[in-house]
């Protein structure tokens, strides 16, 4: 840890040799599964909610999402690869944090994004070189630069020389029995060429087939993915009028969000 890693090369090793260590803050719906399966493929991860009771559940084998049972998340505690914190110190030790805190609607309909801003300054705090920053809360287009690469860039460290960031939204349908967080593909927008190489290569093939496959973009792509996928099972006869009139209003690649969005929501 610290050392600079330019090219991703060390955090590549680290995760191809399943020795990259994880930190994920929240413990929600989202979160919990995440670290479950991060942990199922040898990994390290440290859960990190500052819930006393959620942690203690945890750390007790006890599950409190339906998606994970308590005998598989019993297992991984006791194997060692899965711990739950309150502490935020943990951070400075991982070589990937993932933030999947929660994002509640406003009375303006806008996301409240207060926790997200809250757990970006405990990872500035604790922001080293080499480290891969990935948000995975629901929330606007722009999150991912106006206010996480903004308040990472201020310690003076630079995004894509000594860390490296990303947007992945979270998919999770609560409950479903056929899609789950194991198999339900994934898209990833990274801030630079080099993290767009890391995030896809860590959540592609390392997670014993915990995600069938990332998509690399830049994170508007990604944003308006997430929205068109969203909009498309709601109001699917209108589905092709909206996606092109967000295409121009955003200057999306309209074969990226074609190809990528019927292969991501429709399978």
């Amino acid at each position: 840890v610290g050392e600079a890693d330019v090219d991703g090369k060390r955090l590549r090793a680290l995760i191809k040799d399943h020795k990259a260590r994880v930190g994920i803050i929240g413990m929600g719906y989202v979160g919990l599964p995440l670290a479950v399966e991060f942990a199922k493929g040898g990994f390290r991860v440290d859960g990190i909610d500052l819930d006393a009771s959620t942690v203690k559940a945890i750390n007790a084998g006890k599950s409190y999402i339906a998606d994970v049972t308590s005998g598989e998340l019993a297992a991984l505690v006791e194997k060692g690869t899965l711990a739950g914190t309150t502490r935020f110190d943990a951070l400075a030790e991982v070589d990937c944090v993932i933030v999947c805190v929660p994002t509640p609607l406003r009375k303006t309909r806008d996301p409240d994004i207060s926790y997200i801003v809250s757990g970006l300054e405990e990872v500035a705090k604790r922001l080293h070189r080499g480290m891969l920053v990935i948000l995975e809360s629901t929330t606007y287009p722009g999150t991912t630069e106006e206010v996480m690469l903004a308040r990472l860039e201020e310690t003076g460290l630079k995004v894509g020389r000594d860390f490296f960031l990303a947007f992945s939204p979270e998919r999770v349908d609560p409950g479903n029995r056929v899609w789950n967080t194991r198999n339900t593909p994934k898209v990833v927008g990274g801030m630079t060429r080099e993290t767009r190489g890391r995030t896809s290569y860590e959540r592609r093939d390392d997670v014993a087939n915990y995600l069938r496959r990332a998509l690399a973009a830049d994170p508007d792509n990604v944003y308006a993915l997430s929205g068109l996928g969203d909009h498309y099972k709601r109001n699917e006869w209108r589905w092709a009028d909206s996606k092109a009139l967000l295409e121009r209003a955003l200057a999306l690649d309209p074969n990226f969000s074609d190809a990528h969005l019927v292969y991501t929501y429709l399978l």
